[in-house]
This record gives structure tokens, sequence and C-alpha cells, in this order.
């Protein structure tokens, strides 16, 4: 693809001896961020460390028969970070260190953090169809996200569980521990999803 984004992926693994106003502990030192909040755990401050990842671009395969106006992705293309694949037609580009979205595959985590994710971007009756064609991807899963999208969803082939792509997209991101901020800026239904799922987002 030749296109890399940066992630802040949060480690828990830095520690060194720093004095905060009074008094003087142990903290995890922030990388790339001077504003950082601490909590205090049996007399100690933690405090996440924010590490650098590369990782490729998202690619959306979109299916011919999607309305472009019912789109729930159409406002991230062109954004950087994104880009976009008209089924069945195929880019040359290598998918190597990519992972598909779907159902049945291990949950997606931050040791996912460096590939590359591939969405498909299709009604659950033609998704079956369009997973044949990237079969050969190790398929990633989201744990139990609810829909804020007031119909029958698009990216997984079970009507019940489906999320509308966009919210597909932005938990796949917390679940690997991207930066979501703005994936949602033109979302309607945003805040309900977010109230919705605030139990996944406050972990």
């Amino acid at each position: 693809m030749g296109s890399f984004r940066e992630a802040a992926i949060v480690s828990h693994s830095k520690r060194s001896e720093v004095s905060c106003g009074h008094l003087s502990s142990r903290h995890t030192l922030v990388g790339h961020c001077e504003k950082a909040n601490a909590c205090c755990v049996d007399s100690q401050f933690l405090v996440e460390e924010k590490v650098s990842v590369l990782f490729p671009e998202t690619i959306i395969v979109v299916h011919p028969n999607e309305r472009r106006s019912k789109c729930s992705v159409e406002p991230l293309r062109g954004r950087e970070g994104f880009t976009f694949w008209t089924y069945p037609h195929k880019e040359p580009e290598s998918l190597e260190g990519y992972v598909r979205l779907g159902i049945g595959g291990e949950l997606l985590s931050p040791d996912d953090a460096s590939k590359g994710l591939v969405v498909l971007d299709g009604t659950w009756r033609w998704a079956e169809k369009m997973e044949l064609q990237y079969q050969e991807l190790p398929v990633r899963s989201l744990p139990n996200w609810v829909t804020a999208y007031p119909r029958v969803s698009k990216v997984f082939n079970d009507p019940q569980g489906g999320l509308a792509t966009i919210e597909a997209i932005y938990a796949a991101y917390v679940g690997m521990g991207r930066d979501v901020k703005g994936l949602l800026d033109s979302y309607y239904w945003k805040d309900k999803f977010l109230e919705l799922n605030s139990g996944l987002l406050n972990r």
C-alpha cells in the first residue's frame, strides 16, 4: 500500500522515579504527551504510556449495489488513512499483514494495532459472496457492540448482530487501541451509539 499511519497504543510497561508536585512516587511516563492523567493506586501513581505504532491504510470494500447516499462510511472518502475499493475489483497491492473484520474470528486487540484492516461494506445478503474474495485473510471479530442504526445492518452476515459499517470501524479502532477522533463526526446516530456502548468505551 505504501501508506502508513501512526497509532497511539497504550502501554503500562515503562516506569521511572519522578516527582509530582510535593509528592515523590513511582510514575509511568507518558511518551509524546505533556498532559498525563495520574490515578492513585496503593500510594503509587500510574499513568498510561503512549507508544507510536505504524499501520497500513484501512481498506473499505464497497458492494456496487450500495447506495452512496445511504452509506455510513461515505464521509470517510478522502480521509487520510482510508482507501475505498469497489467489489469485485481488487487492487494489485499486497494484503500481507492485513486482517478482515468479520464473524467467527479472534477478538481484535491492541496486538493487532500494526496490522491493516479490511472492512466489507454491503448488506448481510451479499457478505458471504464478498468474503470469498478475501478468504485468505485472518478474520478478527468484535465484542458485543450494539448498533444505533435504525434498520438491519451491514458488516456481518448475521442481521441480528450487525453494526453499521462506520460503527464497526469505530469499534474495531477502539479494540485495536487506535485514535478514533472524528470518525463518527458525520454519523447521525453517533450520540446514541456511544451511549448504548458506554460500558465498552469505559473499560
